[in-house]
């Protein structure tokens, strides 16, 4: 599976590179990643993305500026980021470090990716005085591939995912 395929890349190149390692008739997939909402870290409630004012974003991922971009992208003025090594699992000294940061910053929320809440200490936010209490939101990404047809096939080949 080819990811980010939405970006700018040398199809030609890629293929021969491919065609290297792969067996032959292997099936090639193209993806994208699409970041297609916010919702609340506590109750997993929807988030407006027009009603946010000034964001804060940290993340522990490999391609950290891709997760500003999107955010950006949705219209979000992103006012403080900091970012993490990848698959970085937040303690409660980090969670103060960044809340305190980003509320200096003039975030109203702090957002993050499904991984990062992952890796978050449940919890933790709670014990925080409210002067350093923002909404913790999370960006929902989508995995969408351009020939799903045929990955659903070849995964479930008696026609029985969904």
């Amino acid at each position: 599976i080819v990811t980010r395929c939405d970006e700018p890349h040398d199809e030609v190149a890629l293929f021969a590179l491919l065609d290297r390692y792969r067996r032959p008739g292997t099936p090639v997939f193209h993806a994208t990643h699409e970041l297609t909402g916010l919702h609340r870290l506590d109750s997993g409630v929807m988030v407006d993305v027009g009603r946010l004012g000034r964001v804060g974003a940290v993340s522990g991922i490999a391609r950290p500026e891709r997760f500003h971009h999107d955010l950006r992208a949705l219209g979000l003025e992103l006012c403080w980021t900091r970012s993490y090594p990848d698959h970085h699992r937040y303690t409660a000294a980090d969670l103060e470090s960044i809340l305190t940061a980003a509320v200096e910053a003039g975030a109203e929320s702090l957002l993050m990716t499904e991984k990062d809440a992952a890796n978050w200490p449940g919890g933790e936010a709670g014990t925080l005085s409210s002067a350093k209490a923002l909404p913790l939101l999370v960006g929902r990404i989508e995995f969408r591939c351009r020939e799903e047809e045929a990955l659903r096939s070849l995964l479930h080949p008696s026609g029985g995912g969904r």
